[in-house]
């Protein structure tokens, strides 16, 4: 039997990886009586005797093989069984229920993913898996809507036919699925078998687009309100108006741009909260707690707002945290990655007509569609599949779409196709072409390299139609669940070709239908002026397409010399650096040649040439270019300006002294001027050096050289690239490898690094060199100075931008930039990521000898504390006071496992989990009632004696060798806070447990009367260490204790060595950075005119 015929639903697909979800059919074709309607079934891999129908949703008939209803009923009784899955029982069928399920219930989604999971566990089972407990939960959260133990539920008997009349000759269907089956198995088992599916959530969206966990932070929001006193009486006054009921619309207008000015505090990024400020439907809902609250008012002019003790409220630190339609959206993404296991099979003929009409609805915006190019997801996408090719193109052979087999990457053969829609883009710029035949296919092309990331017309402009397009290798695959979208998938920009007319492929094609549209006469001078054109309106990506346009039609020395020389700049503009130095290199050699060109034009490449090669950190051939040009214009000011960069990045990469105030200032000067780049930094290496560490995944790490003090400047780097989310929607990434969350931002990170691999084919050996996992080992040996030696080449050379690897390389090494001093609820909404090369070395520790921050996008590392000579320096990924959740999921993305680091190692499980225990139940519940209400006398003394047994019995479960007890800090935090100060000894009591803390922390001291010397700062270093010395102090004063002035200064003084060694600061900096803090708490009296000792080690 043939394969069911569909005209195939088309939609949109999520961010840089194509997410989907369910599309809705638009339209089926007659089958026959005798044929299932289901073309996301491979019906003729099922023998006709083992062939059983199901009935299901109004979708016509689905088959299932028998084999699959025997796999599915003695998976149930293993659930039943299974200790973890036990409490499931009471939703699932009995045996002879799971007939009637299939043939009435089941609805096409469900028997989709029972049959991914039957296959799931088929595989784990073959290669000895442990994913058999997970597995065995998905099998029962099919059943979890349905009614089996609903007394009125009585489906009618629906008899079960094992269909004789849709035999076929199956012999030959049976052995090639049988044989293209068991080749998919071996060679991709062992990378699916960690694939699972995730159940579907409890809830629902309660607003599309809006994440429950949103609505938790909001409603958090409400309840405690702004800390501010200002802005709480501004919040206060314009909920009143909104309730009131009779304001103008001006006033509540005004009301509501009060509330959403006042939000600071709700922890949520400023685009979803311009998301919020234009929801209706979220209006409402604050509207509604707002009343709620209104009820418990305690005065006629303020509400009565309880205060939370939940600071994780709303956050998503893990996969357990998402909703259902997250979910759904992951069990799309495993179902394609799925899709690669099933042999391909031939590709249906395709409606050119409804493919354009399809094309034509999306572009107009129809929220009708809602196929797998339709629909919005939350989430990007990790660890999908991806193929890329790396053969030239003249070693491929031409290949056309009757002769393609989905799903499949067809090696050895290229694609020659056109654009005959109009570009849209979501996720991805997705057209329709057609091959030389007329035959019309989907085009979905990822990781974009131009600016341009929008339905418009700079699209249109980008891939006009017409345009001709070679694919080097194409990937057709399915996208989305049953019905699905077929579509030709390009992930990697290096795997494709903007071609034009003058090509010799194009002048070798034979097509048989008409272009889509007439093909416009153009001249080397219209598109030069073109080009000047749109670089004039800052368009540099249409720019450059025009002048790359005119270079193709072969024009005079003369024109060509002008059209690279204003190539170059729009390069530079874009920061594409070495195609910039390609072309100011061209330009100068056709000037030595006797080519003459506009006035200036030396000196303009010679600036755009070193201005390029400057940013790249070739700095002695920059310096050349520099010096030649101030030869020709001794007053040139951006020669000049360069020149001087220079000087100061060379003494910052051979002392490591930085003047971090002026680099601030001179990239944010960059920023607001059009066309000025801020030039880069000198990188320092210290003593430290990237050695052979045998027992870590990687294979490396980074050592000390010699003894190290704390404090002493470890490394400081500029990035290779940094990226931020393109798409204001996705807040957060997903890993199918690892199943965890990570950071939106990484995705375009590796969009940045594919473009910069475009640009310049030298910096993939840089990129490489970096480890990407087991599946995906360093190419070569990595050095701090790798960088400096990749020089650009004077000719394009193929490029090879391997995205699964770039992937690998970034969840690996990237470095979230997000400050989460305050607050983890943000950390893996990152708005910004960065990957660097030398401090990719540093491998992962908890209880890390060395601290990193990053200082306008620039990493520095310090020591934490002393390091002898031969010792790994280590840095830590997580902090390791973050939320269990949190670091959970952060360490399964790099260790897919519990954390290797040898204070884990150390750590007994079973004390680990006890003391999780105490702080889950006994801590949480004194925290809740110091929260709910201010104590009396009587009750800080219950209080006080329940923490003093909290923190004994937590203390009673580290062994007398860990070095972190870090579960102590927030306990003994908040012991300290409740204890009084009266008199010397109970101050000199809290000062105990204060240090005591700070050493649980990881810190050491060295004390005198006098004094208090930092000499190893906490684990988790950030500016809250500094307030609560200070705080410490405002105590001593508050209890009118003698002597406040020296007090001070040594709280003062512990705080500025503190700071000195987590970034290296001065005492007249420290004083300059805390002044109105000091103002504030009237310390400046005592430290304005005092400086401390510098006896310290630092």
């Amino acid at each position: 039997m043939g394969r069911t015929k569909k005209s195939r639903a088309k939609g949109k697909v999520d961010a840089n990886d194509g997410a989907s979800s369910p599309p809705t059919t638009t339209a089926t074709t007659k089958v026959a009586a005798d044929e299932p309607d289901d073309a996301d079934k491979n019906d003729e891999t099922i023998p006709p005797e083992k062939r059983f129908i199901c009935r299901h949703s109004g979708y016509g008939y689905c088959l299932v093989s028998t084999d699959h209803v025997a796999s599915l009923v003695a998976l149930i009784d293993q659930i039943r069984a299974n200790r973890f899955t036990a409490d499931l029982g009471p939703v699932l069928p009995q045996r002879h229920e799971v007939m009637l399920w299939l043939m009435t219930e089941a609805t096409d989604k469900q028997i989709a993913h029972m049959k991914l999971f039957l296959r799931l566990h088929q595989v784990d089972s073959a290669v000895g898996g442990d994913m058999v407990p997970f597995l065995l939960e998905q099998i029962a959260g099919l059943f979890k809507e349905s009614r089996f133990n609903d007394p009125s539920f009585a489906p009618k008997t629906v008899a079960i036919r094992r269909s004789a009349t849709l035999a076929t000759d199956s012999k030959g269907a049976k052995a090639s699925s049988a044989e293209s089956a068991s080749s998919a198995e071996h060679t991709q088992r062992s990378e699916f078998a960690n694939f699972g599916s995730l159940a579907p959530g409890v809830t629902r969206r309660i607003f599309p687009g809006v994440r429950n966990s949103t609505l938790r932070r909001i409603d958090r929001w409400i309840l405690a309100a702004p800390t501010d006193k200002d802005e709480r009486a501004t919040n206060f006054a314009a909920r009143h108006v909104l309730l009131k009921g009779t304001a103008t619309e001006e006033d509540l207008d005004e009301a509501w741009e009060d509330i959403f000015d006042t939000m600071e505090d709700v922890d949520l990024k400023e685009d979803v909260l311009n998301v919020i400020r234009d929801h209706d439907d979220i209006r409402e809902y604050m509207l509604v707690r707002f009343e709620e609250l209104r009820g418990k008012c305690t005065c006629s002019d303020c509400f009565e707002i309880e205060p939370t003790s939940n600071a994780d409220a709303g956050a998503l630190y893990s996969v357990t945290d998402l909703d259902d339609e997250d979910y759904a959206d992951v069990n799309a993404m495993i179902a394609y990655n799925a899709h690669f296991l099933e042999p391909p099979v031939a590709l249906c003929p395709s409606n050119r007509t409804s493919l354009l009409k399809l094309a034509e609805a999306r572009r107009s915006g129809d929220d009708s569609l809602d196929g797998p190019l339709d629909r919005n997801s939350l989430l990007t996408f990790f660890g999908l599949r991806k193929p890329h090719s790396s053969t030239p193109l003249h070693q491929l052979e031409p290949i056309r779409f009757k002769d393609m087999r989905v799903p499949k990457s067809h090696k050895g053969s290229y694609l020659l196709c056109r654009i005959i829609s109009q570009p849209t883009y979501r996720n991805s710029v997705n057209f329709i072409v057609e091959d030389q035949d007329g035959r019309a296919e989907h085009v979905c092309i990822y990781n974009d390299v131009h600016e341009h990331r929008s339905t418009g017309w700079e699209l249109d402009e980008l891939y006009p139609l017409g345009q001709a397009l070679v694919i080097r290798e194409p990937t057709l695959v399915k996208m989305g669940l049953s019905p699905y979208t077929i579509v030709v998938r390009v992930d990697s920009p290096t795997d494709f070709s903007i071609l034009p007319p003058s090509s010799t492929l194009m002048q070798e094609a034979r097509w048989a239908t008409v272009p889509p549209v007439e093909a416009k006469v153009e001249t080397v001078d219209s598109l030069r002026i073109k080009g000047n054109d749109e670089f004039g309106d800052y368009q540099y990506d249409l720019a450059l397409r025009a002048y790359s346009a005119a270079l193709a039609l072969d024009p005079t020395p003369e024109q060509r010399l002008v059209l690279a020389l204003n190539r170059a700049q729009a390069y530079l503009r874009l920061e594409w650096n070495a195609s910039c130095f390609r072309d100011a290199s061209v330009v100068l050699a056709y000037l030595e040649q006797g080519v003459k060109g506009p006035p200036f034009a030396e000196n303009k490449a010679l600036l755009r040439r070193a201005s390029a090669l400057h940013q790249m950190g070739q700095w002695s051939r920059a310096a050349q270019d520099y010096e030649r040009l101030l030869q020709l214009d001794p007053f040139q000011p951006a020669a000049l300006k360069g020149k001087a960069a220079l000087i100061t990045a060379t003494k910052q990469m051979l002392t490591g002294t930085y003047d971090w105030s002026a680099i601030a200032a001179a990239q944010e000067a960059s920023s607001e001027t059009v066309g000025e780049a801020d030039f880069p930094i000198g990188d320092f290496v210290g003593r430290i050096a990237i050695d052979d560490v045998p027992d870590r995944a990687g294979g490396r790490g980074v050592v000390a050289t010699r003894d190290i003090a704390a404090g002493e400047l470890l490394l400081v780097e500029r990035p290779l690239a940094v990226s931020t989310p393109p798409n204001e929607e996705h807040a957060y990434a997903y890993d199918l490898e690892t199943h965890t969350l990570s950071e939106a931002a990484k995705a375009d990170l590796v969009a940045e690094l594919a473009r910069m691999i475009v640009d310049d084919p030298r910096l993939a050996g840089v990129i490489y060199s970096l480890y990407g996992g087991t599946a995906h080992p360093p190419s070569g040996k990595l050095t701090s100075k790798l960088r400096a030696h990749a020089e650009p080449s004077l000719f394009a050379l193929p490029a090879d931008a391997d995205i699964e690897r770039l992937e690998a390389i970034v969840r690996h090494n990237a470095f979230n930039l997000e400050s989460v001093q305050t607050s983890y609820v943000n950390y893996h909404e990152a708005s910004e990521s960065a990957l660097y090369v030398a401090a990719s070395g540093f491998n992962h520790s908890c209880v890390p000898n060395a601290t990193w921050q990053v200082i306008e996008s620039n990493i520095s590392v310090r020591a934490r504390t002393p390091i002898k000579a031969g010792e790994e320096v280590f840095l830590a990924y997580i902090p390791i006071a973050a939320p269990k959740a949190l670091r959970t999921d952060v360490l399964r993305t790099h260790f897919k496992g519990p954390c290797p680091c040898a204070s884990c190692e150390a750590d007994d499980t079973a004390n680990a989990f006890m003391r999780n225990d105490w702080l889950d139940k006994d801590f949480v519940d004194v925290t809740r009632t110091l929260i709910a209400a201010r104590p009396s006398f009587s009750k800080k003394l219950v209080l006080r004696n329940r923490l003093r047994r909290i923190v004994e019995q937590i203390e009673a479960l580290y062994a007398s060798s860990s070095v972190s007890r870090h579960q102590l800090v927030a306990p003994m935090r908040t012991l300290s806070l409740l204890m009084d100060v009266n008199n010397l000894t109970d101050y000199k009591a809290v000062v105990d447990i204060e240090l005591k803390r700070f050493e649980c922390a990881g810190a050491q001291f060295s004390v005198t009367p006098t004094t208090v010397t930092v000499t190893s700062i906490p684990f988790d270093w950030d500016e809250n260490v500094v307030r609560e010395f200070f705080d410490l102090a405002t105590r001593y004063g508050e209890a009118g204790l003698p002597a406040p002035d020296r007090e001070v200064r040594k709280w003062v003084r512990a705080a500025w060595t503190a700071t000195r060694i987590a970034s290296g600061w001065t005492w007249d900096h420290f004083l300059q950075h805390y002044i109105l803090t000091l103002d504030a708490l009237d310390f400046s009296r005592y430290v304005e005119f005092w400086v401390p000792s510098l006896d310290i080690n630092v």
